[in-house]
């Protein structure tokens, strides 16, 4: 499914992208004092800025077609805390190593995720 999005949203959203490791993003999860309390992972050929840009703008029903058909994944520290029936619909962190790199954008309580497959952070 291709995004149907604002582009000059997404344009101004991918100018937020930072690169980091997947430890700084589980470090911010697992704080209690942190902002972020949930972590979603980009999948797939989705862009980063264009999934941002869904959650900016509220578009629910765009996110929820998103995430049915996998794009959008929740990322939880175990699967102990989702209920058989959602487990399709997330990713344990922890099947990541702490220094695979990784595109994020910091959008309270959310932190959104696209990992760079076969790339560490040196």
């Amino acid at each position: 499914m291709k995004i149907v999005h604002n582009a000059e949203l997404a344009s101004k959203l991918r100018r937020l992208i930072d690169a980091t490791d997947l430890a700084t993003v589980k470090a911010y999860l697992r704080d209690p004092q942190s902002e972020i309390d949930r972590v979603a992972l980009v999948q797939g050929d989705h862009l980063l800025e264009e999934v941002a840009a869904v959650f900016v703008a509220g578009d629910t029903e765009t996110y929820m077609l998103v995430a049915q058909e996998g794009g959008v994944k929740l990322g939880v520290d175990s699967l102990n805390e989702v209920r058989t029936e959602f487990q399709d619909c997330v990713v344990v962190l922890d099947t990541f190593p702490d220094n695979q790199l990784c595109d994020v954008i910091y959008l309270p309580p959310f932190y959104l995720v696209k990992i760079r497959p076969g790339r560490k952070w040196e």
